[in-house]
């Protein structure tokens, strides 16, 4: 609606328009939408079969519904987290901090992150830290209509992790990884609905989303 608000119709429109205009229209996404438009890609030319190091795993998806307690928001989260660890596993990493997105019912949005103690590819790990980022910077202003999660600063799986005497965290999780590799199968093997959590079926209208293969909800990324 904002491009038709300003005679912008087709790609090939989008290409002629001023990008100072676009900016001021849509900020910095305008830029990011000229540049698409005209085919220019800063990234470097690189061989064949070379792809670029994964920097962060997400998604985010906008709810059916407002989200208007901490269950809600909790809810989504849970769905949000299943996924990307386990994207997390199937690329072999594990993360070593987590990045949240809030966006209001106005469309107003923000983004926090924070480091974690151990790297994980497990859900309880991403789960717990966007819950605690969205307790410190959610003041409920507005109802919430739209979530992200994010996996970030990545290493590789076989990172060496350092055991504690005192503290069996990292054992934990090391557990858990295998539980929910074993989930991974049996959804391989016999779809997403083998396995669900009992939390998905508080609100099925709410956590009904497969964001890892339900292409109606796509990729949570960050243009830097």
């Amino acid at each position: 609606r904002k491009l038709e608000a300003i005679a912008v119709n087709t790609i090939g429109d989008l290409a002629r328009m001023d990008v100072e205009i676009l900016q001021r229209k849509l900020g910095k996404w305008g830029e990011i939408l000229w540049l698409f438009a005209n085919g220019m890609d800063t990234a470097p030319v690189r061989k064949i079969g070379e792809s670029e190091q994964i920097k962060s795993i997400g998604n985010g998806t906008t709810c059916p519904r407002d989200l208007k307690t901490e269950q809600d928001v909790r809810l989504v989260f849970t769905v949000l987290a299943e996924s990307v660890a386990a994207r997390l596993r199937d690329c072999g990493v594990k993360c070593q901090g987590v990045q949240i997105f809030l966006r209001d019912n106005d469309l107003m949005s923000i983004t926090r992150q924070k480091k974690m103690e151990y790297p994980c590819c497990t859900s309880r790990p991403l789960l717990d830290a966007a819950m605690d980022l969205f307790r410190q910077h959610c003041r409920w202003q507005k109802p919430l209509r739209g979530l992200g999660l994010s996996a970030i600063y990545l290493v590789t799986a076989d990172k060496h992790i350092q055991l504690s005497l005192f503290d069996d965290t990292a054992e934990k999780l090391l557990v858990q990884e295998k539980i929910e590799k074993t989930v991974d199968e049996l959804r391989f093997r016999f779809g997403h609905e083998a396995v669900l959590r009992a939390a998905a079926l508080l609100d099925p209208k709410l956590t009904g989303f497969n964001p890892k293969e339900d292409h109606t909800v796509h990729p949570y990324n960050y243009f830097r």
